[in-house]
């Protein structure tokens, strides 16, 4: 059997810019196709995904229907045979897997958009027995003569997700025998990472090819793969080094996916700066320094906005990240505007020495302001510091310190965040080594401590992990000796917060099951285990 060489097209589109994306692939095919005998695209690489109700719309079908006769009459000269999947239809799409050669639709396969499960398409192809299909939630095909599978993943990313993936492609392939392709894009669409990281698979299960992660990248991988006279397999090792142990999972693929989705979303929505406020504290320290990493210092802005509570270690702390990082700092205190604020609610009818909760959110509030004003002005993407933790329990004021036009860390427990930021301070030392050991506090009244409203962030974020992660129930909590006031406090404030989650600004998913994305509970809701 011919030597089959494999182009693997990992690709970066933006959703529903039609035209830029086609000519993304007509370069991808003239890259590869003078070297590959077969191309195959990640997914839907001439819309981007997901396309949510855009998919439906009556004009946009239509110009998919354009762009995708251009690209088959583009095909004429492209020496390769391509595979490649797109929507055709009209109200109601279908999801297409395409093969094309020679200005021809050579096969085809239709299934629902919506439910693409059993979307598949199987051809011959140098004497080679090729199965493609999109994959769904599993990783299941009924046993078939096949000698090489192709899929296609629309897997969105989470942390240390290659835990789970890479047992059940390994199990796959094993109990086919048979190669797998495994493709990816590298992508950022809304919440949803699509992490590139595209992967070969030997028939005894071992990774013979690995991509890059959180970023484009074309290839043409030697499969050579052809049965020995004993029924076992064989197969050539790509030129490039690929034997090349697995990268363990671990903190700095997390921060790099979070410098990829705040890049992407910065590009594509069309900022070329960002705004934030610096407290002095680990998530604004953090978020300022994914920021620079995705953006670059000169387009990075932030303001230390102190009132009469904030710390002296605070304002130190601020000023040196900012040094560290290179970035203008400019300091607009508030205690001022506060009190003026003060003045004309209170008109002298209530006590104005006592600070209330409505005079925290106040100052929380009076930040905002200051951001959006300038964000307006000057057209920065405001950046909003809150964290997992804190979503997850309302610890954080609607409309203040919770809002934002993306929140790059939202997906993010507390924990992880000191974790992220330690990795970070590995590569370069850029955030002060007080902001990890002080107490994490808002500072928004005298002596305040985020552990007087919640349980310890080590203990919380353990329990909100078992929960939306793991899908643990209170009772089963409580069971790995977690104690009932904990339990009972984190599900209330859980159940309790959902309104003002439904309100924050939009940020990378990247666990299991993302609060908004994944998680949302009833915002009117009466259930005894979580009031």
């Amino acid at each position: 059997m011919k030597d089959f060489k494999i182009g693997i097209a990992q690709l970066n589109p933006t959703c529903g810019d039609l035209s830029g994306n086609l000519e993304k692939v007509k370069a991808t095919l003239k890259e590869l196709s003078s070297s590959a005998d077969l191309v195959v695209f990640s997914f839907l690489p001439l819309t981007g995904y997901p396309l949510l109700s855009l998919a439906y719309r009556k004009d946009f079908l239509r110009d998919c229907k354009l762009v995708f006769e251009e690209l088959v009459k583009y095909s004429k000269d492209v020496k390769a045979p391509f595979l490649i999947t797109h929507l055709e239809g009209e109200g109601a799409p279908n999801l297409g897997l395409f093969l094309i050669e020679r200005g021809e639709v050579i096969r085809k396969a239709f299934s629902s958009f919506a439910h693409p499960e059993s979307l598949f398409l199987s051809f011959s192809f140098n004497s080679m027995r090729i199965l493609s299909f999109v994959e769904e939630k599993e990783l299941s095909f009924p046993p078939d003569e096949v000698d090489l599978f192709l899929i296609l993943s629309k897997r969105p990313y989470y942390f240390e997700e290659e835990k789970d993936i890479l047992p059940l492609l390994k199990d796959f392939v094993v109990k086919q025998r048979a190669f797998v392709f495994y493709v990816r894009g590298a992508y950022v669409q809304d919440e949803y990472i699509f992490p590139g990281k595209s992967l070969v698979l030997s028939p005894k299960g071992e990774i013979i090819h690995r991509a890059k992660a959180f970023d484009e990248e074309l290839m043409v991988v030697p499969t050579i793969c052809h049965p020995e006279p004993q029924g076992e397999w064989s197969y050539a090792q790509p030129r490039s080094s690929l034997d090349q142990p697995l990268e363990k999972e671990d903190f700095s693929e997390l921060y790099q996916a979070l410098v990829f989705a705040l890049k992407n979303y910065a590009q594509k929505t069309g900022f070329y700066s960002a705004i934030l406020g610096l407290s002095g504290g680990i998530d604004s320290s953090l978020v300022a320094t994914l920021a620079v990493d995705a953006l670059g210092k000169e387009r990075v802005k932030a303001l230390f906005m102190p009132s009469a509570y904030t710390s002296q270690e605070s304002r130190e702390d601020a000023y040196a990240l900012s040094q560290n990082l290179g970035i203008g700092l400019t300091e607009i205190p508030i205690q001022e505007i506060f009190n003026v604020y003060r003045q004309n609610l209170l008109s002298g009818s209530f006590p104005s020495d006592k600070v209330t909760l409505a005079d925290e959110n106040l100052q929380a509030r009076i930040r905002a302001n200051l951001l959006f004003y300038l964000s307006n002005k000057e057209n920065h993407l405001v950046l909003c510091t809150s964290n997992k933790s804190e979503a997850a329990t309302g610890y954080g004021t609607i409309y203040g310190d919770i809002a934002g036009g993306y929140a790059p860390i939202k997906d993010v427990y507390k924990t992880w965040v000191y974790e992220l930021a330690r990795y970070r301070n590995l590569l370069s030392p850029v955030i002060p080594e007080r902001i990890f050991r002080k107490a994490p506090s808002a500072e928004l009244r005298p002596g305040q401590r985020d552990e007087d409203e919640l349980p310890p962030y080590p203990i919380l974020d353990a329990i909100l992990r078992a929960h939306l992660e793991e899908g643990l129930m209170p009772e089963e909590i409580l069971q790995r000796g977690f104690s009932e006031e904990h339990v009972k406090k984190t599900f209330r404030m859980l159940a309790r917060a959902e309104y003002k989650r439904r309100q924050a600004p939009i940020g990378p998913k990247v666990t299991k099951s993302a609060l908004g994305v994944d998680y949302k509970l009833p915002i009117m809701l009466k259930f005894q285990s979580l009031v």
